[in-house]
């Protein structure tokens, strides 16, 4: 074997050897692949076995034609999880849909997203796993589970697995017309809310991304608002005012 051709075998042997070193580590060393998105999208999940109000109704509707100027996907999940309290199911709902998405946002039914030309890249900008509001002021919660958004991240995922890990089905009994009762105090730790305020929040503080309340929570068209929430009855005027308004300058034109 020649000088030149003994040089030229080496350097392939290196070329081949680099090759396979490259692949290995950005196949294996640094892709999640197995927990890699399916879709380069987000999605925004409700869940609600109840027969939806007209207001509710239009919530979705609302939800539903924003996701799809975005192009998200949009589920109004019915039946699949009955023998979950409907509080805890919201939390299972999104741990079912998150690994396929680059992140998922959970709206309550009687919410609506009021911003439609913001996007969730724009919305959830920072770079934190999860991202929530507290109450009102007129509330005392520092989270309110009625609208969160959370990222197809390591982080994030262990965050809704370590939170449903708190729903125990011994503190809540279903009677015969299907409606769930806890043992607990409303919105304490048997209840999703309480669970995330009192375990998952100081735990995983670093890794969230708290929001003034009238960002998620507000009950009132404001630029500064990405999300309304008319949670409970004491909002129920607010509620058909917003409606009105909202059908006199907006035309839901929904396919």
């Amino acid at each position: 074997m020649g000088y030149a051709t003994k040089w030229i075998s080496i350097g392939l042997i290196l070329f081949f050897i680099t090759t396979l070193l490259q692949k290995y580590y950005s196949t294996e060393q640094f892709q999640d692949s197995e927990n890699s998105p399916s879709k380069d999208t987000f999605a925004i999940v409700q869940y609600d076995n109840r027969e939806l109000s007209k207001e509710h109704q239009t919530f979705v509707e609302i939800n539903r034609k924003y996701a799809k100027l975005h192009g998200y996907d949009h589920f109004l999940i019915k039946n699949g999880y009955e023998d979950i309290p409907p509080y805890w199911a919201k939390v299972k709902c999104v741990k079912d849909k998150l690994a396929q998405y680059r992140g998922v946002l959970w709206i309550d039914t009687d919410a609506c997203i009021i911003n439609k030309k913001l996007s969730f890249d724009n919305a959830f900008d920072s770079d934190k796993d999860f991202t929530f509001s507290p109450d009102g002021p007129w509330f005392e919660g520092n989270m309110n589970a009625g609208v969160w958004f959370v990222r197809n991240t390591e982080m994030g995922r262990e965050i809704i697995d370590k939170w449903f890990e708190q729903y125990n089905k011994g503190d809540w009994k279903k009677d015969k017309s299907g409606k769930w009762s806890s043992s607990g105090t409303w919105a304490g730790k048997t209840y999703e809310q309480g669970a995330f305020s009192d375990i998952i929040l100081p735990k995983y503080k670093n890794n969230m991304d708290e929001r003034p309340w009238y960002f998620l929570q507000g009950f009132y068209n404001t630029e500064l608002s990405f999300t309304l929430h008319f949670a409970g009855p004491t909002l129920k005027k607010v509620q058909d005012i917003f409606l009105k308004d909202y059908f006199r300058m907006n035309s839901l034109d929904i396919d």
